[in-house]
């Protein structure tokens, strides 16, 4: 929680990846998928509450069923059954959301979406943007940026109150992550994301 308000991030993980093929199951470090180490991360996050897995993939769904148990902080790992309609290539990241949130009878507090495959996020880039939603005045939703002010894709963190508008009827802040994102599509971009990782602490992320 966050001034006492609710956290639940979601974590979108198709099965279906094209280029790279069962890509959020691969390794990041030995033993550890790009899927267990963005759980990894949130579990370490001073303000997420419930970590929830979407997809429509049962591998993934055991494998984050198997997270649940292994959790010792005390939060929740769920694994969210995705409808093969919201799987598609062309499906909307927000509509994952709004799926996932269909599942609780009502929801007031904050989501916060983080894509698998830019596993270059670090827990402080997720606590710095609840803290950034949090103390700015005015502002719905946070999304992350590259060091140079271009959006990466990594974080999105959003008020329930604004979830189903168009984002040009609230205001969006912007939180710069500490390392440039490798949006992984290819072998070529997870080689080099390993490198990157093991080269600025590898297990100590």
């Amino acid at each position: 929680m966050i001034d006492d308000t609710r956290v639940v991030a979601i974590l979108p993980a198709r099965g279906g990846s094209k280029r790279l093929f069962r890509k959020n199951l691969r390794d990041i470090l030995p033993g550890v998928s790009l899927l267990d180490f963005a759980v990894r991360k949130l579990l370490k996050s001073r303000y997420v509450d419930e970590i929830v897995v979407s997809t429509e993939d049962p591998e993934i769904l055991d494998k984050a069923f198997n997270l649940s148990l292994v959790s010792r902080t005390g939060k929740k790992v769920v694994a969210h059954h995705r409808a093969e309609e919201f799987s598609q290539d062309g499906t909307l990241i927000m509509e994952v959301v709004r799926h996932v949130l269909e599942s609780y009878k009502s929801f007031a507090g904050v989501v916060l979406v983080h894509q698998v495959d830019h596993p270059m996020t670090k827990t402080a880039d997720f606590d710095l943007a609840l803290e950034r939603l949090d103390t700015s005045d005015g502002v719905s939703a946070v999304v992350s940026v590259n060091q140079d002010g271009r959006q990466n894709g990594a974080i999105r963190v959003i008020s329930s109150a604004v979830i189903g508008k168009k984002c040009l009827e609230y205001v969006i802040a912007t939180v710069r992550t500490e390392y440039p994102q490798i949006d992984i599509h290819t072998e070529y971009d997870l080689l080099e994301a390993v490198g990157t990782v093991y080269s600025v602490g590898g297990e100590k992320w």
